[in-house]
């Protein structure tokens, strides 16, 4: 990757570059607890569980772990309001989603949208601003996951299962 100059990039960017990795793992983590607690509400193992979530995409993930945790008794009001934050980060598909460009002090990121007609903002990111973001989202995540009583084991395990599952399965004739 260059900059805009098609020199190095700078250390402001590398290090904003490095940073957009980082929030990328926090939010992988993320998902994963949301792809977890759906099959434990729904009473699945590794692999039945995994099968069910594998080929969603987040926003279809959260709103099936959204509508589990509404048909609980009265619906567990704290998974929900951190799960709902979680949602409403517009974050994740700046990052994940969006053009990407270099300014100065770090990277954009092109927002559009069609909602309401075409609209296009860069919304520019710098390594501090991303890594405050990818800890105000393991936050919630810590906080989702202590709601819904899983424990980092348990969400270890479930994923390790299901992997050696899978392999054991592809290496059978």
């Amino acid at each position: 990757m260059t900059n805009s100059s098609n020199g190095p990039l700078t250390e402001k960017q590398r290090d904003t570059v490095f940073a957009v990795g980082f929030y990328h793992v926090t939010w992988s983590v993320t998902e994963s607890l949301v792809e977890y607690a759906i099959a434990k509400l729904l009473g699945l193992g590794p692999i039945e569980g995994s099968i069910v979530t594998a080929g969603q995409m987040f926003a279809s993930r959260a709103k099936t772990l959204e509508a589990l945790l509404l048909r609980e008794n009265g619906g567990n009001k704290t998974a929900l309001k951190y799960l709902r934050q979680i949602m409403k980060s517009p974050d994740r598909v700046d990052l994940t989603h969006s053009i990407v460009g270099l300014h100065d002090d770090g990277l954009y990121f092109r927002r559009r949208k069609v909602e309401g007609g075409f609209r296009s903002a860069d919304i520019p990111y710098d390594w501090r601003s991303l890594l405050t973001k990818a800890q105000n989202l393991s936050k919630l995540a810590s906080s989702l996951q202590d709601a819904l009583g899983i424990q980092d084991s348990e969400l270890q395990e479930f994923f390790r299962a299901a992997h050696e599952a899978v392999a054991k399965d592809q290496k059978s004739p």
